[in-house]
C-alpha cells in the first residue's frame, strides 16, 4: 500500500515537471508520435536547406533486456 501511495505522489510531482518531450514511460503520452514530429523536422530542414543532425541512443544494452 506504501508503493502504492508513493507512485501516486511521484507520478504526480514529475509529471508537473516533465516537459512533453519526455514521453517514456508516462501514462496519457505516446511514443509512436515521435517518428512522425522527426520526419517533419527532416522535410521542413530539406524545404528550406538547412543542415540537421540528430542523434540515437539504442539504451537496450543499459537494461537486463533479453534478446
Amino acid at each position: 500500500m506504501l508503493s502504492n501511495i508513493l507512485t501516486i505522489k511521484l507520478t504526480e510531482i514529475l509529471d508537473e515537471k516533465l516537459t512533453p518531450e519526455k514521453v517514456g514511460f508516462r501514462s496519457g503520452f505516446n511514443a509512436t508520435d515521435y517518428p512522425q514530429a522527426i520526419n517533419q523536422v527532416m522535410e521542413k530542414a530539406e524545404e528550406f536547406y538547412l543542415k540537421i543532425y540528430m542523434a540515437f541512443i539504442d539504451c537496450s544494452c543499459a537494461f537486463d533486456l533479453m534478446q
